[in-house]
C-alpha cells in the first residue's frame, strides 16, 4: 500500500531466504564488490573484455548484498526488541509480545481493507486520531480527483518488531514494526476504471509502521517506506 503523498509503489526486493548469510560474509562481499569494480575499471582500460564481462558478473551478486544486509538487521533488531517487550510485560499491562503479534497481524488486513473499501473509519480502532484525520483528509482529495485505490491479493508475509520505546508512564510508549507484505496495489479513474499508476501483480514490500499507546490500546500512528528509513537510527 502507498502510504506518502508522493504516491510511490512498492518495488520488488530480494527474496528473504538470502539473509541467512553470515554478517561477516556479508562484509566481504561488500569489500569483493569495491575490489571488483577496480578491476572492471583497469581491465575497460586495457581492453580486456572478457575480464570486464566476469567482474560485472560479480558486482550484480554482491548488488543483492544491499537487502541481505537489510534483512539481517531486521531479524537482530526484531531478536532485541522481543527481549526488551517481554522484560516490560513484567511491569507493565500494555506490554504482552503474544497479544501485540495477534493485533498487528489483524490490524494490518483491517487498515489495507480501510483503504480498499476508501473509509478510514473502517480501521479506526487500530489508527491514531492524528493519522485517522490525515488519511480522510487524503480520501477526500482522492475523491475530488476521481480516483480510487485498488487493492488485491492482500498478505502478510511477516511483522517483527524492530525498536521499542518504554518511558516513564505510558503516554510516550511506541514500538516500530518492519512490515513485509505482499499484493497488487494500483490506482485507477473512478469513473472510467482508466489505469494511473501502480502494480498489478503481486509486489513484496517492506514498511516501518510506527504504533503509540492511546487510549488504553496500540494505534497506528505512521507509516515509513523501507528506502526513507535507516534502522540503525531508529535507536537514536
Amino acid at each position: 500500500m502507498r502510504w506518502e503523498c508522493s504516491h510511490k509503489y512498492h518495488v520488488r526486493p530480494e527474496p528473504e531466504e538470502a539473509a541467512a548469510a553470515d554478517p561477516e560474509a556479508v562484509e566481504a562481499v561488500l569489500e569483493a564488490a569495491a575490489l571488483t569494480a577496480e578491476v572492471i575499471l583497469m581491465a575497460d582500460q586495457e581492453g580486456n573484455s572478457m575480464v570486464a564481462f566476469l567482474a560485472q558478473g560479480v558486482i550484480i551478486v554482491a548488488a543483492c548484498s544491499g537487502s541481505i544486509v537489510f534483512v539481517w538487521k531486521v531479524r537482530k533488531a526484531s531478536k532485541e526488541s522481543k527481549q526488551q517487550i517481554k522484560a516490560y510485560e513484567k511491569s507493565d499491562e500494555n506490554w504482552n509480545y503474544r497479544e501485540m503479534q495477534n493485533y498487528v497481524e489483524e490490524g494490518y488486513y483491517r487498515i489495507q481493507e480501510c483503504w480498499r473499501r476508501q473509509d478510514p473509519d473502517y480501521a479506526k480502532d487500530y489508527l491514531s486520531q492524528s493519522l485517522l484525520e490525515n488519511w480522510k483528509v487524503k480520501l477526500s482529495w482522492m475523491a475530488m480527483r476521481d480516483e480510487e485505490e485498488i487493492q488485491e491479493n492482500v498478505r502478510l508475509l511477516s511483522a517483527k518488531p524492530v525498536h521499542v520505546k518504554n518511558p516513564e508512564g505510558i503516554q510516550e510508549d511506541e514500538v516500530w514494526y518492519v512490515i513485509h507484505g505482499k499484493m497488487k496495489d494500483y490506482r485507477v479513474r473512478k469513473s472510467t476504471g482508466q489505469f494511473l499508476e501502480g502494480n498489478r501483480k503481486p509486489v513484496d514490500f517492506y514498511e516501518y509502521w510506527r504504533f503509540i499507546y492511546e487510549d488504553e490500546r496500540w494505534k497506528l500512528d505512521e507509516i515509513l517506506q523501507k528506502e526513507d528509513v535507516d534502522i540503525d537510527n531508529l535507536y537514536k
